[in-house]
């Protein structure tokens, strides 16, 4: 029997470091992930991607800075906040692509046509009364949205500069299209849409006609996914090693496990986990296990205001030889 005990707290060992080594792994690949996004945090021009498409650069803020965030982007976030609340939707993100018209001056410019043709006067009689002779006329052409006049250009007409009468200024623009990303906890997205217009300093908010959002689920997929857990565990032991084997007893107790791979739509959530490994107590036997999980399955899908929480069965093996089946019920870390 002493012989088995350290068998078995050979295995209980081999376990452990397994499990540890499993932690130090997911922490590493942690640790790339983060450096990797330390990495493009410091690009500060979006990417070019294709024709005339940019990846804008992404920097990962708190929730209540996403709030400013929006709140300086000239959006009403209390109105957003409150429409996002009614769908159980958090604000996870805001994007704002600007595009800049540089304008231009022009003078000299000649008439595209002439209605009649004009008659050319040598010399302006002074009996003339043509107040327009010696000025610069000038007009100001709007471009008209919902609402709003927006600046376009100016234009002037010297009839003295005859045949090139004409001048214009088409003014400088800076135009913003700013959108909130919101999700619920099912990742279900809505969008928030504002386009704005900035012209001579002023900023003009712009009516938008239409607006949609096209997107889909991710497939379900297996994948490596590494994963701390806590458990309870309640199931039945079988005291096998013993002299009365069929003596069965309750078994429970706590246990920490790293599962090896997840089967779902997404890495953080998926429906499944499979290979957990655990060490643990039962408190039944007052002795320490080793054991497992086939598979765990998420049933926050079914349970309100849970987020990582699995059921699963499992087996496990104390250091007296009690042999138990076990429903356990894990916390995903």
């Amino acid at each position: 029997m002493d012989n088995q005990k350290k068998n078995y707290l050979s295995i209980l060992i081999g376990v452990l470091i397994l499990i540890l080594l499993g932690v130090i792994f997911y922490l590493l690949r942690k640790m790339d992930g983060l450096r990797s996004d330390i990495k493009e945090l410091k690009r500060k021009d979006p990417i070019q991607i294709g024709d005339n498409t940019v990846k804008p650069v992404p920097t990962q803020v708190t929730p209540s800075t996403i709030e400013t965030e929006i709140k300086d982007r000239g959006l009403p976030v209390k109105e957003i906040k409150e429409d996002a609340n009614k769908s159980g939707s958090n604000l996870t993100g805001v994007t704002t692509i600007v595009i800049k018209t540089d304008g231009e001056v022009n003078s000299g410019g000649k008439s595209t046509r002439s209605e009649p043709a004009p008659v050319i006067i040598k010399e302006i009689p002074q009996d003339c009364k043509c107040p327009y002779v010696n000025t610069t006329e000038h007009k100001m052409i709007y471009e008209r949205f919902g609402n709003e006049e927006v600046p376009f250009s100016e234009i002037g007409f010297t009839a003295s500069s005859f045949p090139n009468p004409w001048s214009f200024k088409t003014f400088p623009r800076i135009y913003k299209v700013s959108t909130v990303i919101a999700e619920d906890e099912n990742h279900k997205k809505t969008t928030y849409s504002n386009f704005q217009l900035e012209v001579e300093g002023k900023i003009f908010k712009l009516p938008i006609q239409d607006a949609d959002l096209v997107y889909t689920d991710p497939p379900s997929v297996l994948r490596w996914n590494p994963r701390l857990f806590m458990n309870m565990n309640v199931g039945l032991g079988f005291p096998i090693l013993s002299e009365n084997p069929a003596n069965v007893s309750l078994a429970w107790g706590p246990s920490v496990g790293m599962t090896m791979a997840s089967y779902g739509k997404y890495k953080s959530s998926p429906d499944w986990y499979f290979g957990e490994l655990c060490v643990g107590y039962d408190i039944q036997s007052a002795s320490a296990f080793f054991g497992g999980y086939p598979f765990l399955y998420r049933i926050s899908n079914h349970i309100p205001f849970t987020e990582s929480l699995y059921l699963g069965p499992g087996i496990n093996m104390d250091i007296k030889g009690n042999l138990s089946f076990l429903l356990g019920l894990g916390l995903g870390l």
